[in-house]
């Protein structure tokens, strides 16, 4: 929203030694740029037997924002199975990110159900950059199988008594 003014000013003397000057403006007027986030969620196993079982999830969070000078505040982190990601795990908001850096947090949870299924949950990353009315969100899956589990039995035979006489 500022502008800055720069003015250049010019003097001297014409070929019969008269004096000339003259001077000119510009003004450049400088716009606000839009902050951007890359979100990455990863599973840790990406696939388990049935029933299944406890799953570690990592978020990493990026300040791609195209201005050099802008941190990023990330003020939110919602999954939508596991919900507000705040405290869960290493995950805490707010943070700040400097631009061209990130932030990592991972947390756990449990994926349950029969061979076959896919379970996808989706986390989304929301934050400000410092003029703080430039808000930016991103989101990513992160996808869990269960995979059938054959079934066994263990059979234990004895008898008793161990020894009968003739």
């Amino acid at each position: 929203g500022e502008s800055k003014t720069d003015v250049v000013a010019s003097s001297g003397t014409n070929a019969e030694a008269s004096p000339v000057s003259d001077d000119d403006d510009a003004t450049v007027r400088i716009t606000d740029v839009a902050p951007s986030i890359k979100v990455t969620k990863t599973a840790d196993p990406v696939s388990l037997p049935e029933p299944g079982g406890s799953v570690t999830y990592t978020v990493k969070v990026e300040n791609t924002s195209p201005a050099s000078s802008d941190p990023l505040t990330l003020t939110s982190l919602q999954d939508d199975t596991f919900g507000n990601l705040h405290g869960q795990g290493t995950c805490s908001v707010p943070q700040t990110i400097a631009f061209g850096g990130s932030y990592t947090c991972s947390f756990s949870g449990d994926v349950v159900g029969n061979a076959g299924l896919v379970h996808t949950n989706t986390v989304t990353a929301t934050g400000h950059d410092d003029d703080s009315a430039n808000t930016v969100s991103a989101e990513d899956d992160a996808v869990v199988t269960l995979t059938d589990a054959a079934p066994s039995i263990k059979v234990t035979k004895t008898a008793d008594p161990g020894a009968l006489p003739e």
